[in-house]
């Protein structure tokens, strides 16, 4: 039997189209550091690739876990696998570890198998899924394989491996683009054995500008509301931070948490770079213009408010449509009620009017007082949000004239 150890999947063919569990996407900004596990490249992806002559009925695939520092056998980690990858017919796979017990023996049936008739490169045969393990013995491990004979000339054999901490910390950017002096989300997902972990109430989050030096701080919040009250994601273990960058440039944006581990505290970090544009647009309220209808006879006023438009002076760069949002809130109510409206837009600056009836003033159950939240929204290819403004206050005389809202 023929066995080669790849340290990279550069060097291997196809090796693009092998899925590695728990890995991030190859074009994802995201990058992960673990402080728990040593060597630095444990991390990384192994691929193995074997071949075993046609008469051949049981091979066995080395493959080595690294020992973390001077930690010994007191691991916290995670053994991850890809498919198993059988240009043969196998019967029976088992784990063996270092000490040579079997950890487990199964069938491709009990471990779940895909057919290559329906895998991505079918030329390496099917696909037999191999289970994760936790707190993997540092030392020289086997992937027994036996096969059915029945198949002819050389197989080829293909898996790979890597070694996970047990405390990971990925971080996303869920906004598709970033402008200078506009908010977007980060998001944080911190795990332990993979599952979502709940309860640190929030993360830091560092922003390093194309210097080194830090620019500024935030906090990721677990349970995390947007202005107008709405969570934001309702996944567990989701921490989510607001961020706004003043000036367009390169920035890093990294997290670090601590955990508590069985043999001593462990963290997990992580890190993306990210560069911002110039701001796509701009948005505020210009004017507030009232629709009035003569009042109910014998109240004190002979007029009554039956709708409120607000136009808001925009600008911004590319022609298109475009959405403005308006969150409406009273004093001292949590209550929110939302208008929208949208316009053709073109380049430069322009106007969008957003109007509210009576009876979408009646229902915030006191008096409008403010804008809570004003967003700009650009439809279609880069869309998304591109200019926000919050808490935007009303005067004393519109705030007293809306009190007369038509109830009829």
């Amino acid at each position: 039997m023929k066995l080669l150890i790849y340290r990279s999947l550069v060097h291997m063919p196809h090796a693009a189209s092998i899925p590695l569990v728990g890995m991030c996407i190859a074009l994802s900004p995201c990058m992960l550091t673990y402080a728990q596990t040593a060597p630095a490249d444990s991390a990384k992806p192994h691929v193995i690739r074997s071949t075993i002559p046609a008469d051949q009925a049981r091979a066995n695939l080395e493959f080595e876990v690294a020992a973390n520092g001077g930690s010994g056998s007191k691991r916290e980690n995670i053994l991850s696998f890809s498919s198993l990858r059988s240009t043969a017919s196998i019967s029976m796979v088992s784990l063996i570890d270092p000490l040579q017990r079997v950890i487990w023996r199964k069938t491709p049936e009990e471990l779940g198998i895909i057919s290559r008739d329906v895998s991505s490169h079918p030329e390496l045969g099917d696909a037999i899924l191999l289970p994760e393990l936790r707190d993997a013995t540092p030392g020289r491990w086997h992937l027994s394989l036996e096969r059915n004979l029945r198949s002819t000339g050389i197989v080829q054999i293909l898996f790979s491996y890597r070694l996970l901490p047990r405390f990971q910390l990925s971080m996303a950017k869920l906004d598709a683009s970033v402008a200078a002096g506009q908010p977007f989300l980060i998001e944080l997902r911190p795990t332990d054995y993979g599952a979502p972990v709940v309860g640190l109430g929030k993360i830091e989050l560092n922003v390093f500008d194309a210097n080194g030096a830090r620019v500024a701080t935030h906090e990721a919040q677990e349970n995390a509301r947007s202005p107008t009250g709405i969570r934001i994601n309702t996944e567990s273990g989701v921490y989510i931070s607001r961020v706004s960058l003043a000036k367009a440039g390169d920035y890093r944006l990294a997290a670090q948490q601590n955990f508590r581990g069985r043999y001593g505290p462990l963290s997990a970090s992580a890190a993306m770079g990210l560069k911002t544009g110039l701001s796509g647009g701009a948005v505020a309220l210009s004017d507030v213009r009232l629709e009035t209808r003569p009042g109910t006879p014998g109240r004190a006023t002979a007029t009554c408010v039956s709708a409120v438009i607000f136009d808001f002076a925009v600008d911004v760069a590319s022609a298109g449509n475009y959405v403005s949002n308006v969150a409406l809130t009273a004093q001292g109510s949590t209550v929110h009620r939302f208008v929208s409206a949208s316009a053709q837009l073109p380049v430069g600056s322009g106007q969008i009017s957003v109007k509210a009836n009576a009876a979408t003033l009646l229902a915030l159950g006191a008096p409008l007082t403010q804008l809570s939240q004003v967003g700009l929204i650009r439809y279609g290819e880069n869309g998304g949000l591109i200019a926000e403004a919050k808490d935007v206050p009303l005067t004393a005389a519109q705030k007293d004239t809306l009190a007369q809202v038509c109830k009829e």
